[in-house]
């Protein structure tokens, strides 16, 4: 009685870790008042390749968001990327950057060895996860916080989530070590985790309907219609070795 009572315990501790939002220091992709800015109408990228907006690494997605106009929303920089989109979607709450009831999942979009997260509603909506997969059980982090006012570096997501011997994603992902293969400091890889369930296309693509009959869009509204932006989406996977959280935790 006294173990179950001991893995109970351990597990709640380690469920509110993972749903605590540690804040980074204060970055250079935010204005003074931390004021979310509406989407951009001057959203242009059709001029830019098919490649260029197809970013398979952490450094490419950067290499976009600096060709991409300023300021720039989140909704825009969804809007930009190369389609169709491979998506993989979650209404887990599991996370820093949490789904919100049952309407507003998370949003995984993959793109070869990168995987990019959004969440569409909630604190963390302005935010964009980035994961370069090394293996199926390891990859690289890093995070922007969004409206970008102006051009950032390969450091900016890196400095982010630095909490000097640790990172933000160290509560939820582990076996966090220092990234020594790349020229940037203070990058850290630690274990690849995929969500604990899925919310299917179908039921994502009624909410992309609904929002369509607004009149006045907000954000959550900006954020689902960038992701279809007149092109389907694709459900995939993660790759089948990648671990559930509840898979890392020793009991």
């Amino acid at each position: 009685m006294f173990q179950i009572s001991v893995l109970i315990m351990s597990f709640y501790f380690a469920f509110i870790s993972c749903n605590r939002t540690v804040e980074a220091p204060v970055s250079s992709v935010t204005d003074e008042n931390n004021i979310e800015l509406s989407n951009s109408p001057n959203c242009q990228y059709e001029h830019l390749s098919v490649s260029m907006r197809s970013p398979t690494t952490i450094n490419q997605t950067v290499d976009l968001i600096n060709e991409l106009p300023k300021p720039l929303t989140l909704p825009c920089f969804i809007k930009s990327l190369a389609r169709p989109l491979k998506v993989n979607l979650t209404l887990s709450r599991l996370s820093a950057q949490p789904a919100v009831g049952n309407d507003s999942p998370r949003v995984f979009i993959f793109n070869d060895n990168l995987i990019l997260a959004i969440t569409t509603s909630g604190e963390a909506s302005n935010l964009l996860e980035l994961s370069q997969m090394y293996t199926d059980r390891n990859s690289l982090k890093s995070e922007l916080k969004f409206p970008i006012l102006h051009n950032i570096n390969y450091q900016t997501g890196y400095d982010r989530i630095n909490l000097g011997n640790k990172t933000t994603c160290s509560d939820c992902h582990s076996n966090e070590k220092i990234d020594d293969s790349i020229f940037e400091n203070g990058a850290y890889t630690s274990t690849a985790l995929k969500p604990e369930s899925t919310m299917p296309l179908s039921t994502f693509i009624q909410e992309f309907y609904k929002c369509q009959l607004m009149v006045n869009t907000d954000r959550r509204c900006d954020l689902i219609m960038s992701l279809l932006n007149n092109s389907d989406l694709e459900e995939v996977d993660f790759p089948e070795n990648t671990p559930k959280w509840i898979d890392t935790i020793a009991f």
